[in-house]
């Protein structure tokens, strides 16, 4: 299989119309003025750093206790695994499990009940869910260029299904957040918005959507500056615009529908807010 390197999947074109442009800086100058009268800004912009020193304490410790090329066969490993490379809500259960905690959680309860819900509970089916995400973050990570390849053959696992690009790019953004941006429901859903893209949660259209991703972030990159930055790049300001964009500020991501209606010689307008 032929593989794509990630730099490619950028747009060559503008991302943004005009309109889209013009719309987008007035709302990320109204976010720069809601975080810097934040009093919790410098705590969310560290929680960013602290995330990946984990994620990669995580991965490092996961390195050493599977050999390369051998398979997974304790089950105490497995869930280690899982709880490692998986976003997890922040509670109590779950630091108290050490498990790796994501300010956009996949595993919001308990693990095991979780692995019910989703239908694992064939004997093997831990050990191969276990296997299929270590070597799919092992190959991007080590190859950023088999991403394309890393999300085909992950998703064709029937022990992956439900396992989405909000579940997964968490752990890839924090290992390699100079290739692999972090793409949650929310940050997609602006990125569709702003963009005028239709992406889904499928893992496999995650390589596109990252090139758009990073595109439209660079075509930002003036408009994504803010005093003091506390270390965040340009790709973690957008995310945390989607975050407070949606979740704060409940910016419609609809747009509005018109109608002409002719009757006679007079046209009406109808309009439909979303």
């Amino acid at each position: 299989m032929t593989t794509t390197n990630t730099a490619s999947l950028q747009a060559s074109s503008p991302i943004l119309t005009p309109a889209k442009h013009r719309e987008i800086t007035l709302l990320l100058d109204e976010f720069r003025r809601a975080m810097l009268n934040d009093s919790n800004w410098a705590a969310r912009a560290a929680s960013y750093r602290e995330v990946r020193q984990m994620a990669r304490v995580n991965y490092a410790a996961l390195q050493e206790k599977i050999p390369a090329n051998q398979p997974i066969t304790d089950e105490q490993l497995a869930h280690d695994v899982l709880r490692k490379l998986l976003p997890h809500a922040n509670s109590a259960a779950h630091r108290w499990q050490g498990a790796w905690i994501h300010w956009t959680p996949f595993v919001m309860g308990d693990l095991t009940a979780w692995q019910r819900i989703a239908g694992w509970t064939q004997d093997g089916d831990v050990l191969r869910l276990a296997q299929a995400l270590f070597d799919f973050v092992h190959r991007c990570v080590e190859d950023p260029a088999q991403l394309d390849a890393a999300c085909a053959a992950f998703s064709a696992q029937p022990v992956t299904k439900g396992l989405q690009s909000g579940a997964l790019t968490p752990i890839l953004n924090a290992l390699r957040p100079d290739v692999f941006a972090l793409l949650s429901n929310r940050t997609r859903q602006v990125l569709n918005y702003v963009g005028e893209r239709s992406f889904l949660t499928a893992l496999t259209e995650y390589p596109r959507a990252n090139g758009a991703l990073q595109a439209l972030v660079q075509e930002l990159t003036g408009e994504l500056q803010i005093s003091p930055a506390n270390g965040l790049a340009p790709a973690d300001l957008f995310d945390l615009f989607c975050h407070w964009l949606i979740s704060e500020r409940q910016y419609s991501l609809r747009e509005s529908r018109h109608w002409a209606i002719a009757v006679g010689d007079d046209d009406w307008v109808w309009e439909e807010w979303r």
